[in-house]
C-alpha cells in the first residue's frame, strides 16, 4: 500500500460526489488492513442514500483525489482544427484539403 493516512479518495466505481479518505494502514501477516471513512455523498438525512455506502464485502476501488479540477477549455470554433470542425462549404474544403496534402507531403 503506497498511501498513508488521511489521504483523501475518489471512487469511479461509486456515485459522484462520493468521497472518503484513509483512516489507517496497517500490516496484516502477508496484507495490508486499510481503514477507509466515506466523508461525502451519502445525502443529508440521517439513513445514507442507497447505494452511497459500499455493502459489506462489496468491492470499491479508490483513487488518490486530485482536488480542484478546472473544467476543460475548448478552443473557440474559429480556432479547431480542420479535422474536428464541423462542415465546411466546398471551396473552403478544397483549401484544407490541399492545405492537408501540404502539410502531410502528399501530392495532390
Amino acid at each position: 500500500m503506497r498511501l498513508a493516512a488521511d489521504t483523501k479518495l475518489i471512487s469511479p466505481s461509486m456515485p459522484t460526489g462520493h468521497k472518503a479518505r484513509i483512516v489507517s494502514v496497517l500490516p496484516d501477516g502477508d496484507t495490508t488492513r486499510v481503514t477507509v471513512e466515506i466523508t461525502g455523498g451519502m445525502g443529508r438525512s440521517r439513513v445514507p442514500k442507497q447505494g452511497s455506502v459500499p455493502e459489506l464485502g462489496q468491492f470499491v476501488a479508490y483513487l488518490p483525489d486530485p482536488g480542484w479540477r478546472p473544467s476543460p477549455q475548448f478552443p473557440a470554433s474559429d480556432a479547431t482544427p480542420w479535422t474536428h470542425s464541423a462542415g465546411a462549404d466546398d471551396a473552403e474544403a478544397a483549401v484544407l484539403e490541399n492545405a492537408a496534402a501540404e502539410e502531410w507531403g502528399n501530392e495532390v
